[in-house]
């Protein structure tokens, strides 16, 4: 059974081939629409190597109680502007993982293609934390003739 899971931690957490061992912690399987309680799931780096309801062992992991807690799904929002509040100083990569996004499209870029490109270039290099970043170009309604259209409402 393939379950998509996130972990809501820090980077640091899993820097450089870190192992973090979860210890009962509740799991979202979002395939099937349920929770499944006191399993053990073991991370190596950034991949989850093993999920268990049996005791997992792991020399040097670095062990996590989450009783009472869970694990789920990395969460997305394809309606966003994280680009132009990151270049006015505000933290909005931060506050997306910090809230469980993952992944981000980002609609209006007021930055060029090319810095766009090496600011997704960065988090995929690790060099810079942020969510998974997708871009795309001008809206189809910002452009003529959808932009002059005058709506009618039907009688």
């Amino acid at each position: 059974m393939k379950l998509i899971i996130l972990l809501l931690l820090s980077s640091q957490v899993f820097a450089q081939k870190s192992i973090v061992l979860f210890k009962n912690v509740s799991i979202i399987d979002v395939e099937k629409g349920r929770s499944i309680a006191n399993q053990n799931v073991l991370i190596v780096g950034d991949r989850i190597k093993r999920i268990s309801s049996k005791v997992l062992f792991a020399k040097g992991a670095t062990i996590i109680d989450a009783t009472g807690k869970f694990l789920l799904p990395g969460l997305c929002d394809f309606n966003a502007s994280v680009l132009e509040y990151e270049s006015l100083g505000q933290p909005a990569f931060n506050l997306m993982l910090a809230n469980g996004v993952t992944s981000v499209r980002d609609l209006k870029m007021k930055q060029s293609p090319q810095e766009a490109f090496q600011i997704k270039t960065k988090i995929q290099k690790g060099e810079l934390l942020g969510p998974r970043l997708y871009l795309s170009g001008k809206t189809l309604i910002d452009r003529p003739p959808f932009k002059t259209v005058i709506w009618i409402r039907p009688f």
